[in-house]
């Protein structure tokens, strides 16, 4: 009983984690967020705040040094991504080079100086692969849920504040929603 016990754990593991970065897959952590948007729209004082983060110029690391070094930019990053949060917070490879993160009971207030660190982290760290020392920055979009949202208007409204960084020129954080400072 031990073993299959065991053997349960390991792979229910691997059915919700992406095996390159160790996060999250994108259908666990949608299973997640659809259970905390129902929490968040029975208590009025739940806060959820979703951040899309996409690695810039990406394509670029494929290109310019291959794609296992693409690969252990993925890694990297997410291995950042991971630290930069709580751990009460859920991140996953949203596909590609895009990871999302859900920061529970978070304001967007809160939730914009979490990307911030993010960002800040990942700028910060040098990824070395062999012999190259690859700089990398990503871009953060952030969106709060609203009793009105449902999963996908609040990964909607991240991804539109992703896009709005990505125009803006890179390496920082947007947001679509209205801030209240």
């Amino acid at each position: 009983f031990t073993r299959i016990s065991i053997e349960r754990r390991r792979f229910f593991a691997l059915a919700i984690t992406d095996e390159l970065t160790g996060l999250y897959n994108i259908r666990h952590f949608k299973n997640l967020l659809s259970t905390e948007c129902l929490m968040a729209k029975a208590y009025s004082d739940q806060n959820l705040c979703i951040l899309m983060i996409d690695i810039d110029n990406f394509k670029q690391f494929n290109d310019t040094y291959g794609h296992q070094t693409g690969d252990f930019v993925l890694e990297q990053v997410a291995k950042v991504l991971k630290i930069s949060v709580r751990t009460s917070d859920v991140v996953a490879r949203y596909g590609g080079e895009e990871m999302i993160a859900m920061l529970r009971g978070s304001s967007l207030e809160s939730g914009l100086k979490v990307a911030e660190t993010i960002r800040e982290n990942i700028e910060h760290h040098p990824i070395r692969s062999k012999d190259t020392i690859c700089k990398v920055t990503v871009s953060i979009g952030a969106a709060v849920f609203f009793s009105d949202d449902d999963e996908e208007s609040v990964i909607k409204k991240a991804d539109e504040g992703l896009y709005k960084a990505k125009h803006a020129g890179k390496n920082r954080v947007e947001t679509v929603e209205q801030l209240n400072f």
